[in-house]
């Protein structure tokens, strides 16, 4: 496709995010980014852009190939990716190097103004706080996407502790509600060690008065409303209960102060 597309040509966009190891889905079409003033006669199975803005600068050689960068993919991958994917995208990139945020935000200031998808870019580039935590991987990343649709936010990799110590690191948690969501992956939850440990750790929490929901990449990825629906219904009935049960505490602690003699309550 590059030799069909002559000079100045690069693997972009989806094709170029797989060679430089960002978490996107694959695609049977190939594309190619070229000078905007070329003229191709139509290639099957390979789509051409033709681009204005491709400098020595934006692309790099992965081998034997001609690819776009990494600021300059994530900024292609927004012309052609829904908010969900393209949040997916940015996440891997951080993973690989957190200096990256201002990388592509650099590139989109230079050249993300009237692109299609800017809009969503920006969006997603804003959410990223400066030392926060950054997904595992593409299933932590929806769950988070999810999870922010919450009216309370979630902590990322949150550590769980008794009066013992350490009990375990879960995906998402929001402690005040004594809840949290585990996104179980395959890859990483499949051996009968990994099952077996994440069920003990289940009851160590439901001893603590934890409730623990597990959700799978079909729960996430196929029904993202009735999962965020779900968490909010199930949130609200968390903090509920908790502050009932807090307010049913407190007149029974009002009332045991009061009987105690002055030089008692001093």
């Amino acid at each position: 496709a590059l030799l069909a597309a002559g000079k100045d040509s690069v693997l972009s966009h989806h094709n170029a995010a797989r060679h430089l190891r960002l978490d996107v889905r694959g695609t049977s079409q190939i594309n190619v980014s070229v000078p905007f003033e070329r003229r191709l006669a139509p290639l099957s199975g390979v789509r051409f852009w033709r681009t204005r803005q491709l400098e020595l600068r934006d692309w790099k050689s992965v081998g034997s190939l001609r690819v776009t960068n990494l600021a300059r993919t994530i900024l292609d991958l927004a012309s052609v990716l829904n908010e969900r994917w393209l949040g997916v995208a940015v996440d891997a990139a951080l993973r690989q190097n957190r200096s990256h945020l201002n990388w592509i935000h650099r590139v989109f200031t230079e050249q993300g103004k009237g692109r299609r998808g800017a809009g969503t870019l920006k969006k997603i580039l804003l959410q990223h706080e400066p030392g926060a935590a950054i997904p595992d991987n593409p299933l932590e990343s929806i769950g988070q996407q999810l999870a922010a649709q919450m009216p309370i936010k979630p902590v990322l990799r949150y550590i769980v502790c008794d009066d013992r110590g350490f009990v375990g690191e879960v995906d998402l948690a929001w402690p005040e509600a004594k809840l949290c969501v585990e996104l179980d992956g395959f890859k990483t939850h499949s051996s009968r060690t990994a099952f077996q440990r994440d069920r003990e750790r289940d009851r160590q929490l439901v001893r603590m008065g934890w409730q623990s929901l597990r959700y799978t990449w079909d729960d996430v990825n196929k029904r993202p409303a009735a999962v965020a629906q779900e968490l909010i219904d199930i949130l609200a009935s968390r903090l509920t209960s908790l502050k009932q049960e807090a307010d049913s505490k407190w007149p029974q602690q009002s009332r045991t102060t009061a009987t105690l003699s002055p030089s008692t309550a001093q």
